[in-house]
């Protein structure tokens, strides 16, 4: 699974864990947990990914975040957390949405 093509279509860079650039529109994600998802004769037959992207702009950005939702919504990832904060420091707003999803193992 690789966001950064999934999210190509958005206005926006999109980066791993952190941003150095100077937009002040962009997108952030990390996988943040990998684990076995179901088990048979002793094997992880499926895997479960968990990513967390995080949408920083200066405004609400309600349009980026619900075109990100609906890009990795289609590419078959399931949302599972959203939240978003204010920082007074950086005067950015944070969307910070969670999304899961699961493979089939081979063998």
């Amino acid at each position: 699974m690789n966001i950064e093509d999934i999210l190509s279509p958005i206005n926006a860079p999109v980066v791993p864990i952190y941003y150095t650039g100077n937009e002040k529109t962009y997108v952030t994600y990390l996988e943040y947990n990998q684990q076995g998802a179901a088990f048979a004769d002793d094997k992880e037959k499926q895997t479960a990914f968990s990513y967390q992207i995080n949408i920083y702009a200066p405004y609400k950005a309600d349009d980026l975040v619900n075109q990100v939702k609906g890009l990795l919504i289609n590419a078959g990832l399931t949302r599972t957390f959203e939240a978003e904060e204010y920082s007074e420091q950086t005067n950015l707003y944070q969307k910070v949405i969670r999304f899961s999803y699961s493979t089939e193992n081979e063998g």
